[in-house]
């Protein structure tokens, strides 16, 4: 054991004394031990643990080094996987509330007091003592990083140049995941905090955390000027080296003048940036382990500990205010179960699964959907695939005179897209300047359309390329795969008025009463062709005015319902029909995909006594089925779980749906007419080349099933003796995706 000293008048025989417990006259600035190898330490050293099982942590033969100052408390340790999935079933055995496993680039590396270099894969940090009461009041985060409170031991495992592979982590139930990127999201949050010492820390470790991302840069120089944050500041910049040239004339404008200390620790960080190495390739490696790490937090399941007694009667309470007739209750029932963290997904699970109030199970997928984002990790019950991902697809364009034909082409090759149709193909032909890099696929058509002097329009099954027409104005916003448009705004009262963004789309007046002055705000909307989607939809949830007056939901009863088929609208009440100040709509896009592919099948369906076939708890009976001049007619009787899609008419995805096979084996799925009745649904309509598709949710509670009949009518087949069979190609399960977004500024008539 090395023992070390930092401070006046503290005697090296009390260090000694540490062996149980630390006491530090008030004129001592720190005291620090270090011992290397793994010999064990007895349990009376960490009372504030007892009964908790992280001695079997703590202990673990993989120990290389340790470091103890003022309660500031590292356990180093050294191995592959195998090491590290036994120490996380151990650490996940540990009976604490909050387990947390940071998962970060590597490599992890440390200093000894004779400044030899030590490399280890994983750490244990314990905070107690002086260390763990050096955080001020009403600060809101640690010198670790941490959120105050959250006092329990913290694992660190570095991935990239070390013994362990990441693809052969086991993460054990119990544990919460964050990694690279949930950590820095926690500390852009920190920065914005009122308390000096919080954004300090924040600065701090984002520097640690991503030493090459140049965007951090401003964040921190900011904190030059606070004199509380300075100190920490200043480190975040040396730790940057190379890459914080930018800031050393805000370094040499803040160095203390006052404090002799703190202007030599200035001058040494700006000693340390201008001798600083190129870091081209290090930044490279970094950015690839940090992807690496995001790829593999997607591919497990993470579970929670229970809620306590009390904390699950406070749950079940803000869950029942999901049904209260105050809008702004509903809003904060939310709130506060997201801040209650994951422990209370099995009830929002439960609660979802049982309801049929749409708003309850609105407020429901927002809960999930905010722990999801808040904890990393993609939350169960929510019908979603986890080796589902869904990333926004990103385009890159440098165009030089090109055309617009090369552009789209480029689009489409990059993001998986079709390309858009026109009805003028000269416009094909315009050439284009334009530089763009890594944004997201719907604003990169939306520059080249600026450019080009272009716009389009939104179909389920496509987009309309055209040119941009006078008065034309584009206002829409981008919700993950989705892009929303505001085509109109109309004020209705004895006359309307009417304000066209996009002119041809189709209006229809607000509707009204001879003294109700009404406004609608009319969208439109469309999700990246790539996704297997077979719904879209967008649920508007609010709407402001510049004042921060709520002008929709207009009464707290109010419940916001989907709209589907790429067409919404948002209508409220006219109080201050002079005012024309822009509005802010809130909502939700929506969107249902089909994974995977099963088949159901009947044969010989003339043949009399036909027998029901069955498919994943849906059963299908043909009750009849005639050949006529135009082809043939099958009549099904169909029940289903409620929960699951009904069968109704629907453009695209044409992998999905009914078609008859012939004796000989041929496929034919031509049907020009169709007809469904049943509870809650009912269609008639003709179609020359389309198929019945999955479509539309149904209702009533789980556990229920619903009937219905569909005639089915196929055309162009041939008069082909012998046994026919109907085939039903469906999805193997749906996944459903929700996405908020917010449009500003929509002017008003």
């Amino acid at each position: 054991m090395n023992l070390s000293t930092r401070g006046r008048g503290f005697p090296v025989a009390m260090a000694l004394a540490l062996t149980v417990a630390v006491s530090l006259p008030a004129n001592v600035f720190g005291m620090a031990m270090e011992r290397k190898g793994n010999a064990p330490f007895h349990e009376a050293n960490y009372k504030a643990w007892k009964g908790t099982g992280i001695m079997a942590v703590i202990n673990h033969p993989n120990r290389v080094y340790h470091v103890w100052c003022n309660g500031n408390e590292h356990f180093y340790y050294r191995g592959d996987a195998e090491a590290l999935n036994d120490v996380l079933r151990k650490f996940a055995a540990v009976k604490l509330k909050v387990l947390e496993v940071v998962f970060r680039p590597g490599p992890g590396e440390t200093g000894t007091f004779e400044e030899d270099t030590v490399r280890y894969d994983w750490q244990l940090h314990l905070l107690t003592g002086l260390a763990g009461h050096e955080t001020p009041p009403g600060a809101e985060m640690d010198l670790r990083g941490l959120y105050v409170g959250e006092r329990s031991p913290t694992l660190t495992v570095f991935i990239g140049r070390g013994n362990v592979e990441l693809d052969k982590v086991i993460i054990p139930k119990g544990i919460t995941f964050i990694g690279p990127g949930d950590l820095r999201k926690r500390y852009l949050q920190a920065l914005k905090s009122k308390d000096s010492r919080t954004r300090g820390y924040a600065a701090y470790h984002l520097a640690e955390l991503q030493p090459y991302n140049r965007e951090n840069l401003p964040l921190i120089v900011a904190l030059l000027k606070d004199k509380d944050a300075a100190w920490p500041a200043v480190g975040a910049l040396g730790k940057m080296g190379k890459n914080a040239e930018e800031a050393l004339p805000a370094i040499r404008r803040a160095l203390p003048k006052q404090d002799k200390h703190g202007r030599k620790r200035f001058l040494e960080v700006i000693e340390e940036i201008r001798g600083a190495k190129d870091t081209a390739e290090a930044a490279r490696f970094h950015r690839e382990m940090f992807k690496l790490i995001a790829s593999f937090q997607k591919t497990f399941t993470v579970t929670f500990p229970e809620l306590t007694p009390e904390q699950t009667k406070k749950a079940e309470a803000l869950i029942q205010e999901f049904s209260a007739r105050q809008f702004p209750v509903r809003q904060e029932a939310v709130k506060k179960l997201i801040e209650m963290g994951p422990g209370v997904l099995p009830l929002v699970r439960k609660t979802l699964a049982k309801t049929d109030d749409a708003e309850v199970r609105l407020r429901c997928e927002m809960v999930l959907k905010g722990i999801a984002e808040r904890f990393g990790t993609t939350p169960e019950g929510l019908e979603i695939d986890r080796k589902l991902h869904l990333p926004v697809m990103r385009v890159t364009i440098d165009a030089k005179n090109q055309s617009v034909r090369k552009v789209l082409e480029s689009l489409a090759e990059q993001s998986g897209n079709r390309a858009p149709v026109t009805r003028e193909p000269v416009i094909l032909d315009h050439l284009v300047t334009l530089s763009l890099k890594d944004v997201p696929y719907w604003e990169g058509l939306d520059k080249l359309c600026e450019a080009a002097g272009l716009s389009y329009q939104l179909y389920r099954d496509r987009i309309d390329l055209r040119t941009k027409r006078k008065g034309e104005e584009d206002i829409g916003a981008y919700a993950g795969p989705v892009v929303i448009k505001v085509t109109a705004c109309q004020r209705s009262a004895r006359t309307t008025t009417l304000r066209t963004f996009r002119p041809f789309v189709a209006t229809e007046p607000p509707t009204r009463t001879e003294n109700d002055m009404r406004v609608r705000v009319e969208f439109s909307s469309v999700c990246e062709d790539r996704l297997p989607s077979i719904s879209e939809g967008i649920r508007l949830v609010g709407a402001r005015d510049s004042d921060g007056t709520q002008l929709y939901p207009p009464t707290a009863e109010t419940r916001p319902s989907l709209q589907e088929y790429g067409r919404a609208r948002l209508e409220w009440r006219d109080t201050s029909p002079g005012r024309k100040a822009p509005v802010t709509v809130s909502g939700v896009a929506e969107i249902v995909l089909a994974l995977g592919r099963k088949e159901l099948r009947i044969d010989d369906i003339f043949a009399p006594g036909q027998k029901p076939a069955e498919s994943d708890g849906s059963t299908f009976l043909v009750q009849s089925a005639a050949r006529d001049a135009a082809g043939i007619q099958v009549v099904l009787e169909v029940e289903r779980p409620v929960t699951l899609p009904v069968l109704h008419h629907e453009h695209g995805r044409r992998e999905y749906g009914f078609s008859l096979v012939s004796p000989s084996g041929k496929r034919y799925d031509r049907i020009w007419k169709y007809e469904i009745a049943g509870p809650h649904i009912g269609s008639n309509a003709t179609s020359s080349d389309l198929r019945i598709h999955v479509r539309r949710w149904t209702y009533g509670k789980a556990g229920e099933t619903q009937k219905f009949t569909m005639k089915l009518s196929f055309i162009d087949v041939p008069a082909e003796e012998g046994a026919w069979a109907l085939v039903y190609d469906h999805p193997e399960k749906f996944a459903r995706r929700l996405y908020p977004f917010t449009l500003k500024d929509i002017p008003m008539p």
